[in-house]
């Protein structure tokens, strides 16, 4: 299934994104660990099966010219009032072609609406914050020596809620023509 061009992305007619199938948990492992190869906080393949058919994990997959290009995890836990954007990978060889920013607009389409989109990124990583900035996200905490190499992780945020839904927000012409 091929999903429409999103909002504010380029079009990228060779690229198909996707429902993650149980037959792209190589692909995505293999993703996973060449981004992050120390990582202790990797998933394991027992953790993509389980989201892939879950009901508190969206995982897409992105597949450019034929080949597996990257993906992303959406965490929706009950408990939270957040959805969590665990995951956006896109292999080096397909960076700067707009898949990540195609895969970071499905993430904007949780599961279950919530009000906050949640992230983790190193410190150090520009590229990732630039595009996550670029999407409206802000930075609101540090997270000292969250990765394995020591680096901090900046703890960035969306708000998913439309201001004009809010009564205080709209014009006058607004609130008469509702």
């Amino acid at each position: 299934m091929q999903i429409s061009k999103s909002v504010g992305a380029k079009d990228i007619p060779s690229l198909v994104l996707r429902t993650a199938e149980l037959g792209d948990i190589e692909d995505i492992l293999h993703a996973q660990l060449t981004t992050f190869p120390d990582d202790p906080k990797n998933l394991v393949e027992e953790e993509f099966a389980k989201a892939i058919p879950g009901r508190e994990h969206r995982l897409m997959v992105a597949i450019y010219e034929s080949k597996f290009a990257g993906y992303v995890i959406v965490s929706n836990r009950p408990y939270r009032p957040w959805s969590s954007l665990d995951n956006l990978i896109v292999l080096p060889e397909f960076s700067r072609k707009g898949i990540g920013r195609r895969l970071l607009d499905e993430a904007l389409k949780p599961l279950q609406r919530r009000p906050i989109l949640r992230l983790f990124v190193e410190k150090n990583n520009h590229r990732a914050i630039g595009l996550y900035r670029k999407t409206g996200f802000l930075h609101l905490q540090t997270r000292k020596g969250n990765y394995e190499n020591g680096d901090d992780a900046l703890i960035l945020y969306k708000f998913l809620w439309s201001t004009a839904s809010d009564p205080a927000e709209q014009s006058s012409s607004e609130r008469h023509a509702a």
